[in-house]
C-alpha cells in the first residue's frame, strides 16, 4: 500500500474459487478514473489470475444503479455464482461553487454501502471526493497513493473472507 496507515498485502495469495470480479466505472473525470480501473484491473489478474470485467456508467450517481442490475442479474442466473461476485465502483467527484458535490458523493457512498450490507456482495467504494483534480490525480497516480490498486485488493480481502466464512 502507497498510504500511512494502509493495511499490508504484498505477500498474501488468495484461493478464491470461480470469482466474478466486475469494475464499474464512471465517465466523469474519465483520465483519473480510468488511471483507477488499470490498477485496479492489474491486482486481481496478478494475485489470484481473475480477469476482471469492466462496465462503464454516466456517472458517479449511477455507480450503486450500476452494481445493483449486476447482482441481481447474477442473483437470478446463478444463485451459487452470486456467492463470488466483487464489484468495485470508481469515480470522481471535485467540490465545486455549489452543494452538488455533498449530494452525489453522499448519495454514492451511501447507496454503495447500502447494496453491501443488504446483498453480501463485497461492493467496493472507489470514489475520490476530493477539493480539486489535482489531489484526484495525485490518489490515482500514485503520487500521494495508488487507490485503484489499494480498493482492489480490499476486494480480494473481502472475497476471501465471504469465501471462508461460507466453507
Amino acid at each position: 500500500m502507497s498510504e500511512a496507515g494502509a493495511f499490508q498485502i504484498q505477500d498474501k495469495r488468495f484461493s478464491l474459487v470461480a470469482p466474478r470480479v466486475v469494475i464499474i466505472a464512471s465517465q466523469w473525470h474519465e483520465g483519473i478514473v480510468n488511471l483507477l480501473v488499470n490498477d485496479a484491473v492489474r491486482v486481481p489478474y496478478d494475485m489470484a489470475n481473475i480477469q476482471a470485467e469492466i462496465i462503464h456508467v454516466p456517472g458517479c450517481y449511477e455507480l450503486p444503479q450500476a452494481a445493483s442490475m449486476v447482482i441481481r442479474q447474477q442473483n437470478l442466473q446463478d444463485l451459487d455464482a452470486a456467492t463470488n461476485l466483487g464489484l468495485i465502483c470508481f469515480g470522481c467527484v471535485v467540490k465545486g461553487q455549489t452543494p452538488h458535490f455533498d449530494f452525489i458523493a453522499s448519495a454514492a457512498a451511501n447507496s454503495i454501502e447500502q447494496l453491501a450490507c443488504e446483498t453480501s456482495v463485497p461492493v467496493m467504494f472507489g470514489v475520490l471526493t476530493t477539493h480539486t483534480v489535482n489531489q484526484a490525480a495525485d490518489r490515482a497516480n500514485g503520487t500521494h497513493s495508488r487507490k485503484g490498486e489499494e480498493i482492489a485488493y480490499a476486494l480480494l480481502e473481502m472475497l476471501q473472507l465471504k469465501q471462508d466464512l461460507h466453507s
